[in-house]
């Protein structure tokens, strides 16, 4: 049994161009991730898995290793499962690996947040575990459509007595960490299926980079709170 961690970085992305490439606190927002994976001391193997020569080749100068995903899976409509399952398939992983899954879009993660959300895995035995948040103030509305108004989505909008502390948390998948094994995903076509763990983060650790305004606010939080430990 191995622990393999997989990057997934396409080229094309539609909010921001070379997404995962972009200068981020003084380093490519992809190599936070790598340098993460590596610091954890948790990796048996980790590996980039793009469509993008660029993105390939800065693996290669990181001492990473490199999965070349063809062009039908660097697709807007592309699932994460299906780059996984391709990435499983071209490494030939056993079914009993575990797989850790990280994002380079979502780098508010420290080192022993991924050392614990694998031990907590493996010492609970969960078929899969990803991380989450807890959204405290879920004064969320929806649109409903047949009546054509906004309505409560996780509340009672005409309860106006209920103080917002009183209301049930909620929790949010935040999209920083997931742990599952190469057989559960194959078996499943989904990295959260079976028992799944939870691995729980402060809210600040939730903000991921979408969007260009995402960035400023992203790089707040890792200039604050990561790179102030470092």
């Amino acid at each position: 049994m191995k622990t393999i961690c997989i990057i997934p970085a396409k080229g094309k992305s539609r909010g921001i161009p070379n997404k995962n490439l972009i200068d981020f606190c003084g380093e490519s927002l992809l190599a936070w991730t790598i340098s993460q994976a590596r610091d954890s001391l948790q990796m048996d193997n980790i590996y980039v898995s793009s469509d993008s020569n660029e993105i390939l080749s800065l693996a290669t100068v990181y001492g990473i290793k490199r999965i070349q995903r063809p062009e039908e899976l660097a697709l807007d409509n592309t699932s994460t499962e299906e780059v996984v399952l391709h990435a499983l398939d071209a490494i030939k992983a056993n079914d009993e690996d575990i797989i850790v899954l990280l994002q380079a879009t979502s780098p508010l993660r420290e080192n022993d947040d991924i050392k614990k959300a694998i031990d907590l895995f493996t010492n609970k035995r969960f078929d899969s575990l990803f991380s989450i948040s807890i959204v405290k103030d879920n004064t969320i509305w929806k649109l409903d459509t047949d009546r054509r108004l906004l309505v409560g989505a996780l509340f009672d909008n005409f309860d106006r007595k209920q103080m917002r502390q009183d209301r049930q948390d909620y929790y949010y998948e935040n999209g920083s960490i997931y742990v599952f094994t190469a057989g559960n995903i194959r078996r499943y076509k989904n990295r959260i299926a079976g028992v799944a763990g939870m691995y729980m983060m402060p809210f600040w650790k939730s903000f991921e980079i979408d969007e260009e305004e995402d960035i400023e606010l992203v790089e707040f939080y890792f200039r604050k709170k990561i790179l102030k430990e470092r």
